[in-house]
């Protein structure tokens, strides 16, 4: 489709408000981190004039996830001792499932298991990362939990449409990928992206959302972020969140999907030290990834 044909349906799409802002406090949030000159004093100011979501940080923050070894009972407290990079975590998580809800929607499209993939997608990203050593400070956890958020837009704006995109997909055999851009004009990833733009989310971020099914496109683009290791381990997270022993979604992966990605040659440029010894290491540690993603999706949802 061409970049004319594709802006079209993004004006279609906007004029009818399909694209929501992010609420006023997360973004504050996401302003003052931007800057340079900002405090945890005045992070914590900012997070504390919305008390319903000051109790969900809490309880995010006791929860078996982050493993907490005394009770956080202050957002200074929480800032201190989880750090600054998970509490951004904590806010997107939290705004995120406020913003669009975890009840299952009415259809075939079941909310809970989305959002268990999106945290699974976000955990895994985030343990890869910390694995490998790439200091992405906190973006890939956010950019996980976001990779799919173009569906979320689907049912909620375009409930209707997004039935006959899963009927195209079985009727003929297609992936869904490709049902949605026959339906739609547009896929899940594309749609992901303009909502990620429209909240001046960082171009990393954009580019694992846009990429996630294709992180070798990054490489090809004109003007790219410099980060195109991020898009490459939100795609690898997104095989591990679909792992069948998982249950996050209707997908299914394989430990041989995931070692044997091409997104590894992005990995691989970047360090060439890795061997598969490392990776093995990894794959080994889905216990340990199951049991801390069922805590945080049970703490925030």
């Amino acid at each position: 489709m061409s970049a004319k044909a594709l802006e079209k349906i993004r004006r279609e799409v906007e004029e009818i408000g399909a694209l929501p802002t992010l609420p006023d406090v997360p973004m504050r949030i996401l302003e003052l981190i931007a800057s340079e000159e900002s405090s945890m004093g005045e992070i914590s100011k900012t997070v504390s004039r919305d008390p319903a979501l000051t109790a969900n940080i809490l309880k995010v923050a006791n929860s078996p996830y982050y493993g907490v070894r005394e009770k956080v009972g202050s957002l200074k407290l929480a800032l201190a001792i989880v750090g600054l990079n998970e509490i951004i975590n904590i806010i997107t998580s939290i705004s995120l499932v406020r913003m669009f809800g975890s009840q299952k929607s009415p259809g075939r499209f079941d909310r809970p298991r989305f959002w268990r993939h999106s945290f699974g997608c976000a955990s895994a990203s985030q343990m890869l990362a910390r694995e490998l050593r790439f200091a992405f400070e906190g973006v890939e956890f956010v950019a996980g939990l976001l990779h799919d958020i173009g569906k979320l837009i689907m049912d909620q704006y375009f409930h209707a449409k997004l039935n006959e995109i899963w009927n195209l997909s079985e009727k003929e055999g297609i992936p869904i990928l490709e049902a949605e851009s026959r339906i739609m004009g547009v896929d899940h990833a594309t749609l992901g992206a303009w909502l990620a733009q429209r909240w001046h989310l960082p171009a990393a971020l954009v580019e694992a959302i846009t990429y996630h099914h294709s992180p070798l496109d990054v490489l090809a683009l004109p003007t790219p972020s410099g980060k195109p290791a991020l898009t490459a381990i939100v795609h690898l997270g997104d095989i591990l969140a679909c792992e069948p022993d998982l249950n996050f979604t209707e997908s299914s992966a394989s430990p041989e999907a995931f070692g044997k990605n091409l997104a590894w040659k992005i990995i691989l440029a970047e360090r060439p030290d890795l061997d598969r010894e490392r990776l093995e290491r990894f794959v080994g540690k889905y216990d340990e990834y199951k049991a801390r993603v069922n805590a945080l999706v049970e703490a925030v949802a």
